[in-house]
């Protein structure tokens, strides 16, 4: 499996792959920028993604936009809550950071058994 991971801060981004690669989610890629999300769900065949709500003070417009074009499941994670959050992702489930492991594990089989979004 290929999980397409966006998060701009590197120590949050550590913890998800090693939760995401502990769960036997397989092979984790990281975006940090908007700019790097955006080539990697163009050139890339994603199972599914996980979403940081706010990258270095940017909305995921244009990212939930490129992965739901693409029928990319994915999931957004974030310390703000849905508050926020595009009006576009509003049947995206979003996990509260500090979040449990196995919240964003079972969020993750949820969106990818339900297929693309």
């Amino acid at each position: 499996m290929s999980i397409l991971m966006i998060e701009d801060e590197f120590l949050v981004a550590a913890e998800i792959r090693f939760h995401l690669e502990k769960g036997g989610l397989g092979h984790v890629e990281h975006a940090a920028t908007e700019r790097d999300a955006l080539a990697a769900i163009a050139t890339g065949e994603w199972e599914a993604a996980v979403v940081d709500a706010n990258l270095n003070g940017k909305g995921i417009d244009g990212i939930a936009a490129a992965l739901s074009q693409k029928r990319v499941p994915f999931v957004i994670v974030t310390g703000y809550g849905r508050k926020g959050l595009p009006s576009a992702v509003a049947n995206i489930p979003v996990i509260d950071k500090p979040f449990h492991p196995q919240t964003l594990l079972d969020a993750l089989s949820r969106v990818r058994t339900q297929g693309g979004s």
